[in-house]
């Protein structure tokens, strides 16, 4: 039973209504409280019938009082469809997050399409979790690639979560040298990592190229040299430098404005007509032009050349216009020599004899010469 649900009527001439459905209705409860208001009290579920029956006769009905299963059945005749929406809903939610409907890898990439193939033949996809064997689905991965040495499969929400590490190949030790280390290039020691071995320079010592730097032995607590191999990280600084030349007067060769034009005939590169003129210029330059000849087809051409008169001439040009430029080309070819290396400090000289000058660019760079 649903309970009891507790009504007022309001309208005329009830009395005879009620004595009419009463006992159909089951009405354990009857109170006038006015001409025209009645109070009723009904088994719950029969008030959905009695208050069409009233509606039906024009009269107004009105709930006063009604039990929480009256209520629940209410809400739930409001919101049928939603409530079976919903239900239907979880129901298709939980079953998917018992099945299988992907996978996710974890760990390294290599193999992940190999193992999705071994997934694939075992049909792992879209059964129920609980059906699914891990352990045989791990010894089958490691059966189909060999390069996988531990694998982990476990069940995660709808996702089988794949982690695996691979076989690490044997490292290959290779031999340690058994003699001394030495210098590859000269420099002012800067810096001086010795892991074996016995140190025979210091920090600010300057070195050779060919010089040991370390003995491949080390010194026992009785006095003896134990031999043992030599590993040990030797910098040093070092001076790169450029020097560029400059002079102040120069001769230049310009254009008197005498000329003299040759001109010939030739066929595939070979002159068939023309001769060669007397020179009797000691400076000249030569400039050649060429034109097609169409005659009949054939490959002529005839070819001009001028040769025009030069006279030395001094030239004389301030050193000090042109210096940012010569230091700017010093420091362009210690750039070239030392690559990507830090520059640690630079400086320029600058020497004259006579009307010749020497620009030199100086960089300090640091080297390892082990």
């Amino acid at each position: 039973m649903l309970g009891k649900i507790t009504l007022k009527i309001e309208g005329v001439n009830i009395a005879n209504t009620l004595n009419e459905i009463k006992d159909k209705y089951n009405i354990t409860h009857i109170k006038r409280v006015h001409s025209t208001n009645t109070i009723l009290v009904v088994p719950a579920n029969n008030y959905s019938k009695l208050f069409d029956y009233f509606r039906l006769k024009c009269y107004n009905i009105n709930i006063i009082q009604f039990s929480p299963f009256l209520r629940l059945e209410l809400f739930v005749k409001k919101y049928i469809f939603q409530i079976i929406t919903l239900v239907l809903c979880t129901l298709v939610l939980c079953t998917l997050s018992n099945m299988v409907l992907g996978v996710k890898f974890l760990g390294d990439m290599q193999y992940n399409m190999q193992i999705s193939d071994v997934l694939k033949q075992n049909n792992v996809y879209g059964k129920f979790k609980s059906s699914i064997d891990v352990n045989s689905l791990e010894l089958k991965i490691v059966q189909a690639i060999p390069q996988i040495s531990l694998i982990n499969i476990s069940k995660n929400g709808c996702y089988l979560v794949v982690n695996y590490t691979l076989k690490t190949q044997p490292t290959q030790i290779k031999p340690l040298t058994s003699g001394p280390l030495t210098a590859n290039k000269s420099g002012v020691v800067s810096k001086l990592f010795v892991t074996s071995g016995t140190p025979l320079v210091s920090v600010n010592s300057y070195v050779t190229k060919g010089q040991v730097l370390v003995a491949n032995y080390f010194i026992d607590k009785d006095g003896n040299n134990v031999p043992c191999n030599a590993r040990a990280e030797v910098y040093v600084f070092n001076w790169q430098s450029a020097t560029v030349k400059f002079c102040e007067d120069t001769i230049q060769y310009v254009p008197t404005g005498n000329k003299v034009v040759y001109s010939y005939i030739s066929f595939l590169n070979k002159t068939i007509t023309g001769k060669q003129p007397n020179i009797l210029y000691s400076n000249y330059t030569t400039t050649t032009q060429q034109k097609n000849l169409t005659y009949f087809g054939l490959p002529l051409k005839i070819v001009y050349t001028t040769y025009e008169e030069t006279q030395p001439q001094k030239v004389h040009t301030a050193f000090k216009a042109q210096q940012e430029s010569l230091k700017m080309q010093a420091k362009e070819e210690v750039l070239n020599k030392i690559g990507m290396q830090e520059i640690l400090e630079e400086k320029y000289t600058i020497s004259y004899v006579g009307d010749v000058y020497f620009v030199t660019y100086y960089a300090k760079t640091e080297n390892l010469i082990t």
